[in-house]
């Protein structure tokens, strides 16, 4: 098929707000660009999700005629937390293990920059493999590309989740754990980011890892995720409950 003949497709344009004509570079040719998984711990049913709608939808394009492309990276942020924290002491690992000894954490914060689902959901999982599972509902404060998600725990903790689009937030990632004794942070350094992800990758296909898969963890952390945006969406608080019915 040539590219004179390629049906009319039209995607989402996230910067119109609407639908467009799919138009490529190439005449023809698609590319792209997948954000792959944060291996920050086993692997889960949320590293599913991206590679089998984009799967899908590089199948249809070629299916349709199109030429693609398609290159997906793997996301190592906890090599990085242990690189930046090793003058501390303290990564990720840790931190969750410090728990105990800091005392009753009622309160924690994580921040990224980007997007709320597609950049928030890797903020939430440094959370989520320190402090667990177990949220009940979420409230956005915030506004359209500033948000601001308290997170509610069945244990009284609350977690604030926030996640500011690049005009509003530069990248990165922060945890910090706040109890009556002082505070905990770990912070990634994202220098060199891709060189570490590389080898990590060589590394876990070198050596044949294989991984459990913490399924309702990962619904959970989906949910929330949901559940922030359509707070927001609403004005109002939404339980992870309303988003799982």
């Amino acid at each position: 098929m040539t590219a004179t003949a390629l049906p009319r497709i039209e995607v989402y344009s996230t910067l119109t707000k609407k639908k467009a004509p799919l138009e490529t570079v190439k005449p023809g040719h698609v590319g792209m660009y997948l954000c792959g998984p944060t291996v920050y711990k086993p692997s889960h049913i949320g590293h599913m999700v991206g590679p089998v709608i984009f799967d899908t939808v590089k199948r249809h394009l070629e299916y349709s005629g199109w030429n693609v492309t398609w290159v997906v990276n793997v996301t190592d942020v906890d090599d990085k937390i242990i690189a930046e924290s090793a003058t501390r002491g303290t990564t990720m690992v840790k931190l969750a293990e410090e728990i105990p000894s800091l005392g009753e954490v009622h309160l924690a914060t994580t921040i990224c920059g980007n997007d709320l689902v597609y950049y928030g959901i890797h903020a939430l999982e440094t959370a989520y493999a320190v402090l667990g599972p177990g949220a009940v509902s979420c409230l956005n404060v915030g506004r359209p590309g500033r948000n601001i998600v308290r997170v509610r725990f069945e244990s009284g903790r609350d977690l604030v989740l926030m996640v500011g689009e690049p005009q509003y937030m530069s990248g990165g990632f922060r945890i910090t754990l706040y109890t009556k004794s002082g505070r905990r942070s770990v912070e990634p350094d994202l220098t060199d980011l891709y060189l570490y992800l590389m080898q990590a990758f060589l590394d876990m296909v070198n050596e044949g890892r294989k991984f459990a898969v913490p399924l309702d963890e990962m619904v959970e952390v989906i949910a929330v995720l949901e559940a922030g945006k359509r707070s927001l969406a609403e004005g109002r608080e939404i339980t992870i409950a309303e988003v799982l019915q």
